[in-house]
């Protein structure tokens, strides 16, 4: 079984993904982010164990976005941003644990792709969006 979740299906390695809104791609990502602290925080009794997973439904995202959001390229494009704050590389444009603005204006509207990926250029996009 390879090949990207169900819910990517429309997402294809060395195609980018589809730009979103901005506001969508934040929306998003404060949901999300509010949902994986609460579910962390959550004693072991009664949260995720070790190696287990929670999932959130697809319609519980839709509601989080714009009417006729392309939520799989949001959720996408949210997951992304997630894993490059999670690897320090955003650390310079967060403000407390917040991206800032300008991250969610990039993330939204950068070619991002499936699979490859070449961070080094974003991350000089970012620089240069970030000082106008």
């Amino acid at each position: 079984m390879g090949g990207p979740p169900l819910f990517y299906k429309n997402l294809r390695s060395g195609v980018p993904a589809p730009q979103v809104d901005p506001s969508d791609l934040k929306s998003l990502w404060e949901f999300v982010s509010a949902f994986h602290k609460s579910n962390s925080s959550r004693p072991t009794e009664t949260g995720p164990r070790c190696g287990e997973s929670v999932g959130i439904d697809s319609e519980l995202l839709t509601r989080h976005c714009s009417p006729g959001a392309n939520v799989p390229a949001v959720m996408f494009r949210c997951q992304f941003l997630m894993l490059l704050i999670q690897q320090g590389l955003l650390a310079p444009w967060l403000e407390g644990e917040e991206p800032s603005e300008c991250l969610f204006q990039v993330l939204a509207t950068y070619p991002v792709h499936v699979g490859e990926f070449d961070t080094a250029s974003l991350l000089q996009h970012i620089r240069e969006r970030s000082r106008r």
